[in-house]
């Protein structure tokens, strides 16, 4: 059952790449986590790439006006573990985000980063890159299961709500 679950999970792994029109693909080895969908790769003749992943929101670390969202630093520690070290594959979208980030589903050892972060509950399914149904299945199952910040589903603030409110804050 679980090398079904892993083979579905790695063909929509695949589609989901495919559907998000990934044009670039950028690998090297992950310096640095910078928060739960944050990171810094390395590659030896590329240099130093920023790299967000594609479709998750993981919680907020503190910002200038708000103090971190609960389960922000447990989200940015599994990113490392799962990561820091590691050689990576990125299959990003041509442009990058509004702070310079190259949006991508990262994939290391056969494994889709983004959908593991959404199934262990460290991040938000972000339908700003669209409407994917196998995330939304998900981050429902996650919520189900009340794992990661689903534990405590109460104070599960989306990023992008929280972001709000911090910039209503600095007002």
């Amino acid at each position: 059952m679980k090398t079904t679950v892993t083979l579905i999970g790695l063909m929509f792994s695949l589609l989901t790449i495919s559907s998000a029109k990934s044009d670039v693909i950028i690998s090297g080895i992950v310096q640095t986590v910078l928060s739960g969908d944050q990171m810094i790769i390395t590659h030896p003749d590329l240099g130093q790439r920023a790299i967000r992943l594609a479709q998750i929101d993981a919680p907020e670390l503190a910002l200038s006006a708000c103090k971190a969202q609960p389960w922000a630093d447990v989200s940015q520690k599994a990113l490392s573990q799962q990561l820091l070290g590691m050689s990576v594959q990125a299959s990003c979208l041509e442009r990058l985000d509004s702070e310079g980030f190259a949006v991508c589903q990262v994939v290391v050892d056969g494994e889709n980063i983004n959908q593991w972060m959404l199934s262990q509950g460290h991040a938000w399914f972000d339908r700003s890159l669209g409407n994917n149904i196998w995330l939304q299945q998900l981050e429902q199952e996650a919520k189900r299961k009340r794992q990661g910040l689903w534990g405590n589903a109460a104070s599960a603030i989306p990023p992008w709500q929280q972001r709000a409110q911090c910039s209503g804050n600095r007002r």
